[in-house]
């Protein structure tokens, strides 16, 4: 491999890592803002918590957007163009006289923040293979997980001192070093993560006919749902359940964060390759403690402990399984990896989405927070270890 080659490879990973995170950094650096936002805006708090439902929205189906966007105009320029969309989104976000403008601005910024994270993945495949791919795919799940931790502070911080805009200054002024990052470094021949040959319906039916993609497909939409039913009940169950204070619980937060990042670099250890049934027994574990967490009597005090052990036990096991699920969901071939990024995403988020909501519905009407969390902790395991354990895809790679 040539000199000039690595260097192109190293900056284009510049950029990829630059635009992974303008998604969760949007997400998580107003959420300390919302109390605030609602008050200045005059509106109510559901309403203020609408920037993040409408983000999600917005940002879910613009991603099925991003194959057919980038078969038009390239690489580089779907990059530009959806920075630019996200940019204005940030400016209309911090000059919105009400909460209406605030959506709208939500929204613009959803639909250019997709492009990013989803365009990264698919770049990173055509630049690397196997254990190389799964390694910097690795890179960027941990890249994506610190930033959750920085961007709250960072978003608390700015607010208490310059207000809630503050924090949409910060997001104009990322993404106009995005945009530059692109316009610099990027050195990236396009159509590369693209078939323009292939209709929409083509590409689908090849995708959904490679075990690969399946197989990542139902790791990546299972583990990252559990993530948010994690995310939905945890803090109800320590804290009504268990009686922890607010403030503690955000200490067990910040070590599942810790230990999904452990797991994310766990993925790139050469020791551990295609021990990924190790990993999957270790959430059915987890699962069990929780099931032992909820069945145990309440005047026992071991059973806080043992659902810590569980929670933190499954946040490892992720953090492994996300490099390998995104790894396998693009095994197939280079010019489709767009496609298989896009479409994969979508799948994944709104399994998120509809997953977490019902076992929050399901929590509420019987009660039994820790039993819906420790069933749906199950169920992931399964799925898991019925993926890890198919020699079929573990032949391919």
């Amino acid at each position: 491999m040539t000199t000039e080659r690595v260097s192109h490879r190293a900056a284009n990973f510049i950029v990829v890592t630059t635009i992974a995170v303008v998604t969760t950094l949007s997400l998580d650096m107003i959420v300390p803002s919302l109390t605030v936002i609602s008050r200045d805006l005059a509106t109510s708090y559901p309403n203020a918590q609408l920037t993040i439902g409408v983000f999600l929205f917005a940002y879910a189906f613009s991603q099925l957007t991003v194959n057919s966007v980038t078969a038009v105009l390239g690489e580089k320029k779907a990059l530009v163009c959806a920075l630019l969309l996200y940019t204005v989104g940030s400016i209309v976000c911090y000059l919105a006289p009400s909460i209406i403008v605030l959506l709208v601005g939500r929204v613009l910024q959803a639909l250019g923040s997709a492009y990013g994270p989803v365009l990264a993945r698919a770049i990173v495949r055509t630049q690397f293979e196997g254990s190389e791919l799964k390694s910097k795919l690795a890179d960027l799940a941990t890249v994506a997980a610190i930033v959750p931790i920085i961007a709250p502070i960072l978003g608390g911080y700015l607010t208490a001192v310059s207000g809630w805009r503050s924090n949409f200054i910060v997001l104009i002024v990322f993404g106009i070093a995005a945009l530059l990052t692109v316009q610099l470094l990027f050195r990236f021949q396009n159509g590369q993560t693209v078939n323009r040959s292939r209709g929409s319906l083509d590409t689908l039916t090849k995708l959904f006919s490679d075990n690969g993609f399946r197989s990542g497909l139902i790791l990546l939409s299972a583990t990252y749902s559990m993530i948010f039913v994690y995310v939905s009940l945890a803090p109800r169950i320590c804290v009504e359940d268990y009686h922890l204070e607010p403030h503690h619980f955000s200490y067990l937060f910040g070590m599942s964060i810790i230990l999904y990042l452990l797991g994310t670099r766990l993925a790139t250890v050469r020791f551990l390759e295609g021990k990924s049934r190790w990993f999957s027994l270790l959430t059915l574990v987890a699962s069990t403690l929780a099931l032992t967490a909820a069945l145990s009597p309440k005047y026992l005090v071991i059973p806080f402990e043992v659902f810590v052990l569980s929670a933190c036990l499954f946040n490892l096991s992720a953090g492994y399984f996300f490099p390998l699920g995104q790894s396998l969901l693009l095994s197939g071939q280079k010019n489709i990896s767009a496609a298989a990024s896009s479409y994969g995403s979508f799948v994944q988020t709104v399994s998120a989405a509809l997953i977490s909501l019902l076992a929050t519905y399901l929590s509420n009407r019987t009660g039994a927070y820790i039993a819906v969390f420790a069933c749906a902790m199950l169920t992931v395991g399964i799925l898991q270890h019925a993926v890890a354990s198919s020699a079929r895809w573990q032949t391919k790679r």
